[in-house]
């Protein structure tokens, strides 16, 4: 019995290889068929451009033949064309120059607009400085004043100045006091 289960079991091993390796020559058989047919169709759309390109070269062939025909007949026409693009080249050349010119005179514009905005910049400053130192006078000069008034309408009190009354003092006073108001710089 035990002969016979080992038997049978070798017997299965050996048919199980065989689905093995009959399975795995069937997948490579397959593999190879489909890169046998991607090669065929490379190989046909390589030909195809081929035969394209084969055309197209032909076309340019006779293309440059009838050009060199045309030229051959016409050497008339070579000085008129020469001459011509002469004067292209000199019109050219007229232009570059005046495009240099017209950079040049940009630049030369540029840095004169930035030397006088330096300047004025520089201008600014020193105004604005002034200013500054005016409206401190300014300060100071009114709170002289106010303090001249002050006293004058303190001493308007006392004795007639100048020969004026009493109220032509307060209305004097009152006056200069409306002018310095006038006067000062608001800040």
């Amino acid at each position: 019995m035990m002969r016979t289960a080992l038997a049978l079991m070798l017997l299965c091993g050996a048919a199980f290889g065989a689905d093995s390796i009959e399975t795995r020559l069937r997948e490579a058989l397959r593999s190879a068929t489909l890169q046998l047919r991607t090669a065929e169709e490379q190989r046909d759309a390589l030909q195809a451009k081929n035969a394209q390109l084969q055309k197209d070269m032909e076309y340019l062939q006779a293309d440059l033949k009838a050009a060199k025909q045309a030229t051959a007949r016409r050497p008339a026409r070579e000085p008129e064309a020469a001459r011509k693009l002469a004067d292209e080249v000199a019109a050219n050349a007229k232009l570059a120059e005046s495009v240099q010119q017209c950079q040049s005179a940009a630049h030369d514009a540029d840095e004169a607009a930035k030397a006088r905005l330096a300047e004025l910049d520089k201008q600014i400053d020193a105004l604005s400085k002034r200013s500054t130192s005016c409206e401190a006078k300014n300060a100071r000069l009114y709170q002289l004043g106010k303090e001249v008034l002050d006293r004058f309408a303190k001493e308007s009190g006392g004795p007639v100045l100048l020969g004026l009354d009493r109220v032509e003092q307060e209305n004097a006073a009152q006056d200069y006091q409306d002018k310095l108001l006038e006067q000062r710089v608001s800040q």
